[in-house]
Order: structure tokens, then sequence, then C-alpha cells
């Protein structure tokens, strides 16, 4: 039996510190386990071990408050405290690593062990190390996106009508699904509850833009009440632990920057499939500067959604889109606000708005509201009679409203204006380069930072023209992002000659 002493520390996977001494009796090392039990409810939980001189003494354990919630322990009890054995699971990344595919029971049974923190983070590393180098078959695919959406919570919709979602690969600007929700939510047979995630290396998100309109943290509860109201909702999906295990595995992921591919699509099916959804859209932006560089990528991974979302019982289409110049204008969260609700108002109709309605009559022919090769034709008509701004305000009221007219948006309070240095043609726009720009000038975070373009590939410019402007909530962060740019040009601009010879 140890004392707990409670550790400030979350690490995402359940840690023990204990003291050297209380080890060597324990027999145990450095990222073995320990089980952890309540004596006074024989609730358990498996924690990795770490050692310390100093932090915690002889006989006590330094412990986190969430293991504490887990087991439900109270400040005064003491904790038993047993050696553990490798879990099962462990032999299944053994196998992996060599490169032999995994069966659904495997899979489960990993799935489990890692919503358990059973694994230790040099394992899970090792798993999805292997993953990344070895792959996934559908069927590991398959079994992989069922475990992690039945290993968390369901959004238990009490509706008469279609669940239907939308999903993009990422890798671009422009934030087409807040076009497409209010649009496909106009018609009474579709529900569409969209969960997104914050950026991590883009300059904005769904959640991020849409949290500068509405409020985007509620509970699972309150997303039920809006989609059922307004048909639709844009939320923050890290709330509602659906699919806990896939966070788990991402925060894994992040800081070795691995995207494996059947990850990436059992983590994107588990979270439509825990919210229901029966029909799904994806879209896969292709160009240099995304995550699928080019149409043979682009068509293998389409298959590969369609194939895994029939075995779960979902109707799957995959758009390939081009991606070769930016969609829509700005970059960073309250910018890319701004111009959906100048699309929405009717101000503006660019490429991120052909983007949108292109997705969703895709997504409203699949469903059937309309006849085949009418639904782009009636997202036009319902971005242009009004029908999907009223819609937009409507679930930003339900969701808890900040703005809903695009000239109240706050946007940084400074700015840099960028001009063209010599005469000529736009040759070329960065995607990545203008990312990195709006990432430097404070965005996703600073939500009113970011990059506005003022150029479209192919335009004429002159010496002195305006290229884009620069966003930021300080200066600081505005003259780092400006000598960035001025560094590595982001625009392109070339003459039709490149050379003349005598």
């Amino acid at each position: 039996m140890l004392k707990p002493v409670n550790i400030d520390l979350e690490t995402g996977i359940s840690v023990c510190i204990i003291n050297e001494s209380d080890a060597k009796k324990l027999g145990v090392e450095r990222d073995d386990r320990l089980i952890l039990t309540n004596p006074s409810n024989r609730l358990f939980v498996a924690a990795v071990v770490d050692l310390a001189k100093d932090i915690v003494k002889s006989g006590e354990i330094g412990i986190s408050s969430s293991i504490k919630q887990e087991i439900e322990l109270e400040s005064s009890n003491t904790i038993e405290v047993t050696r553990a054995e490798k879990p099962e699971s462990f032999q299944y990344i053994i196998k992996k690593i060599n490169n032999q595919a995994l069966n659904f029971d495997e899979i489960k049974q990993l799935v489990e062990d890692i919503r358990h923190n059973k694994l230790s983070v040099i394992e899970l590393t090792a798993y999805m190390t292997a993953v990344k180098i070895n792959g996934y078959n559908i069927d590991e695919i398959y079994a992989m996106a069922k475990n992690m959406s039945d290993n968390g919570k369901k959004l238990n919709l009490n509706v008469d009508g279609t669940i239907v979602d939308k999903h993009s690969i990422g890798g671009i600007n422009g934030r087409a699904t807040m076009i497409i929700v209010p649009i496909v939510s106009c018609f009474d047979e579709l529900y569409i509850p969209k969960t997104s995630s914050r950026a991590i290396t883009s300059s904005s998100g769904t959640a991020d833009s849409m949290e500068v309109l509405a409020n985007v943290n509620i509970n699972s509860e309150q997303l039920q009440t809006v989609v059922e109201k307004c048909h639709g909702a844009m939320v923050w999906g890290g709330a509602f632990e659906f699919a806990p295990v896939d966070d788990k595995i991402i925060k894994i992921e992040r800081p070795l920057q691995m995207d494996p591919q059947g990850q990436v699509i059992a983590s994107v099916l588990s979270k439509k499939l825990s919210v229901g959804a029966r029909k799904v859209i994806v879209d896969v932006p292709m160009g240099k500067d995304t995550k699928v560089k080019n149409l043979v990528e682009a068509e293998d991974l389409s298959g590969k959604f369609v194939a895994t979302g029939k075995k779960l019982g979902m109707e799957i289409r995959a758009v390939i889109t081009d991606a070769s110049t930016p969609c829509g204008n700005t970059f960073g969260p309250a910018l890319e606000a701004r111009s959906v609700l100048e699309i929405l108002e009717g101000k503006t109709y660019d490429n991120l708005a052909e983007k949108a309605c292109e997705l969703a009559g895709e997504l409203l022919e699949m469903c059937n509201v309309v006849e085949r090769g009418q639904g782009y034709t009636k997202s036009r008509e319902i971005l242009k009679n009004g029908r999907a701004l009223k819609k937009m305000k409507q679930i930003i009221e339900t969701q808890g409203k900040k703005f809903d007219s695009s000239d109240k948006v706050p946007i940084g309070e400074f700015h840099e204006d960028v001009f063209s240095t010599k005469q000529g043609y736009v040759r070329d726009i960065g995607i990545a380069n203008f990312t990195q720009i709006a990432l430097a000038s404070g965005a996703p975070f600073d939500k009113g930072s970011g990059v506005m373009l003022m150029q479209k590939q192919n335009n004429s410019v002159d010496k002195g023209d305006l290229l884009f402007k620069i966003f930021a909530d300080n200066k600081d962060k505005l003259n780092y992002a400006t000598n960035l740019a001025k560094k590595i040009e982001p625009v392109k601009v070339d003459q039709i000659i490149l050379e003349e010879i005598n």
C-alpha cells in the first residue's frame, strides 16, 4: 500500500511516479506497469512507471488528478500497488512490426488497451511507426474504425431523417464546410452534426473559424438540441469523447508528423460512425502543397474510404478537388469566417463558394433530395436566395451567438501591406508558404491574425501593386510574419520571356 500524492501532470496516458527504493521492492523499472487499485471500491487502473528520488518519498506514489477520478480515490485513501504484466496487445504490436496483418479481435484488444492506458508511449509509438511503414489492409482499417467508435460515446439523435456528414482531408485554406452545412440544413429530410478539430499545422480549422462567430464548446446534449432544431451544427469535437482512442493516437502522431493513410481513414470514419452518419462526402484536395500530391495517391485514398465505409454501413462519396491554388483569398480564423459570411450574404462569389456548392450538391444528390445532376444548381439557388444565410444565423444563434454579420467580424488590429517589386504576371501562389506566414502572425490561436490575398494566379501586376495583407494582434508577430514573407516570397511574379539570346 502506498500513500497517494497529487502530481500536476497530465500526459494523455496514466503515469505514476514512485521512489526508487519502492521500485526495487516491487521489482519494477521505468516504463514498466503497475496496477493501482482503490481498496474501498476495487476500481483499478494500469499506469506506466516513472522513477524519482526527491519528488515523492518512500511509501508515496505520485498520481494525476485524472487517475484519482478514474478510480474514485479520496485524498485520504491509500492505494494497493501490484506489478502488472505486459498487456495482451503487446504481442500484436510485435506482429505489426513484422508486417503481419491483424485480425478483428486483435485490433479490438489493442484499442481496448489503448483506451485503458495499458500501453506505454514507447509501445504505442512503435505500433504507429509500424502502421506508417507497413500500412493497413481494408479489413484492418474497418476493425480500427469500428472498435475506436465502439470504445467511445455515441450521438443519439431523435430525428426522422438521414444523418449526413462531410470531411476534408485538409491541407488547404477556405472553410467550405461553413457554407455546406447551412445549405444542407435547409432540407427537412437531412441532419448534419459537424464535429471538427482545431487546427494544428494549418492556419485555421472549421472549429477555429466557427468559434469566431459562435460558441463551439458544447456538450452532447446541447449538440443534440442544436441539430434537432436547426438540422445542422458546427462544433469542436474534442468535448464529446467520440472515439477517444483516436485522440490518444493523434497525440502520438503529431510530434512525429506521421499521418499513416489507413489510420487517417479509420480516424475519420470512426467519428462519422459515432455521430450516426449514414451518408458522407469526403473532400480529397489534391495539389503540390496538400497532403495528397497526385491523382494516383488521391484515387487510392478515395477508393479505400469508399470500401471501408461500405463495410461500416455508410455510403461514402470521395471527391477529388483541385488544390493547385488557394481556396478563397484568406488564411486565419477570423478572416476565413468573414469570407464565409460575405459569400452567404451575397457580397462575393469565388472559388471557395464554387467548391462549397459543388460539394453540397454532391451530398444532396447522394441523399436523393434532388434529382441527379441538379444538386449544384439547387445549392447555388439556396445560396443566392438567402436561405443559407438565414440557416447560418439560426445555427449561430442556437449555439451561442458572437457575430453573424461579415462587417462586424473583428480582425487583427495591426496590418502590413506587401507590394510587388516587379512587373509581370502571378505565376504561383504558395498555399504552404501563406500558411507559414499566417502561423507566424499568430493564427490560429490569435483569431484575428492571418493573411488576405489581393491577387489571383495568372493576374497581370505592375511594380508597386498590392499582393497581400498580413494581419496580427500585436506588432512583434506582425514584424515576424512580414520578415518571413519577404524571405520566402509566397507570390511568384515572373515575366513570360525567360531569357534573351542574341
